[in-house]
Parts: C-alpha cells; sequence; structure tokens
C-alpha cells in the first residue's frame, strides 16, 4: 500500500506534516520605455542614399472589384502593421491609379500600401520605380564613395506567389487572342472584299465597253 505524506518546514529547520511552503512570486516584466516610438527600418540606410516609403500595412488580399483608380480586395491575411480604420467588414481600398488595370478581379495578391495624406487613403503601386539616370538622382552630383544597400519598395504589390505582377504592354490582352484575332482579321477581310468588288467592277465595264464596241461596228 502507497502512503503519501505532505511535510512542510518549520522554523528552526523542522520539518511538519500537512503544511507547504507559499510559491515565490514571478517577478514582473520590466516597462516598456517609450511605447509610441516608431519602428526604424531593419536595413540602415546610410545618408544620402535613397530611402523608400514606409508601408502602413502589408496584408494578403483577393481583388473583388475596381474602377478606373481604386481596387477593393478582401482582406485575408494581416502580415504586418494594420488595417483598422482603413477597412469595413473585411474589405479595404487601395488606391493605384491607371496601374490598376493590371490587377484580375478573383485573383490574390500581397499588397503592401502606405498612407498617402493628400487623399487620406491608402495607396500602393504594381510597377517598380526605374532609377533615373541609371541610379543616380542628379548625373554627376550624387556620385559618392558611400555604398547604398538595395531595399525592396515595401509599397508595392505582388502575385500570391511573390513575383511581380505582368505589366507588359500586351498583359491586359491575357486571354483575348481571339478577340484579338478578329479585332485584326475583320478590317483585313473587309479591305479585300472592297477590293475584290472594284476588280469585278471594272471587268464588268470593260466587257460592257467591249460588248458597246462590237455592236457598233456590226452595225
Amino acid at each position: 500500500m502507497l502512503v503519501v505524506l505532505s511535510v512542510g518546514v518549520v522554523p528552526g529547520g523542522g520539518v511538519a506534516a500537512g503544511e507547504l511552503p507559499e510559491p515565490a512570486p514571478i517577478p514582473g516584466l520590466p516597462p516598456i520605455a517609450d511605447p509610441n516610438i516608431a519602428s526604424e527600418r531593419l536595413v540602415s540606410v546610410p545618408t544620402g542614399c535613397p530611402a523608400p516609403t514606409n508601408e502602413h500595412v502589408v496584408f494578403v488580399g483577393t481583388l473583388t472589384r475596381n474602377d478606373a483608380t481604386t481596387a477593393r480586395f478582401t482582406v485575408d491575411q494581416v502580415r504586418a502593421g494594420s488595417v483598422q480604420g482603413f477597412s469595413l467588414a473585411g474589405l479595404i481600398d487601395i488606391r493605384y491609379g491607371d496601374e490598376v488595370r493590371f490587377l484580375e478581379t478573383g485573383v490574390q495578391y500581397i499588397i503592401g500600401a502606405a498612407i498617402d495624406a493628400e487623399q487620406r487613403a491608402l495607396v500602393s503601386k504594381v510597377r517598380e520605380d526605374a532609377p533615373l539616370f541609371g541610379g543616380s538622382e542628379i548625373a554627376g552630383v550624387n556620385a559618392s564613395d558611400t555604398v547604398c544597400p538595395l531595399i525592396d519598395d515595401p509599397v508595392r504589390t505582388l502575385r500570391a506567389d511573390g513575383v511581380s505582377v505582368e505589366t507588359g504592354v500586351l498583359s491586359s490582352l491575357d486571354g483575348s487572342g481571339a478577340m484579338v484575332l478578329r479585332a485584326v482579321l475583320q478590317p483585313l477581310v473587309a479591305a479585300l472584299a472592297i477590293l475584290v468588288c472594284l476588280v469585278g467592277l471594272k471587268l464588268l465595264v470593260f466587257a460592257m465597253v467591249r460588248s458597246l464596241r462590237d455592236l457598233g461596228r456590226a452595225g
């Protein structure tokens, strides 16, 4: 038979049955020095090097609809930042300008968006900014020995697999091959039909003139 005994420590070093020592309290965590301090970049940018705009939120979203400048997404997952104050019922609007035409309804994207103070809305872009003059903002002025880190612009929209969205000249025609072919062939067929009619009319006129000439000679 197993017998369990409860013992405790008493003054003087003795042990008394039925008493357990009080557990030591867990020490508290040190307070945050400044909870409102702004976050810094993970990669420091030296003075004189261009720095991309800080993103306000990075999230995964599915495009539900769009107009000429704005895309509306369902928020599938927030990866960084917060959509509070900009989303309603799980939907959020992002301003793109004319680049919104490169996005497809029903497709999932990774969206990095920043706050535009003038528009008071979240903005993003599809195309990557091309460096001016091969990387120097002013040719011959910003040349220095400073080594600038390569930092991807976080305020940008990518496909769900992290690949850039296609922004080629013919990207908006993807899946519309039959329509494009019809648009090209219809004018050519019409022009060919008109040419055949003109040639036929010319031959008909020549045949009539020849017949009248033959009738005149026979008379």
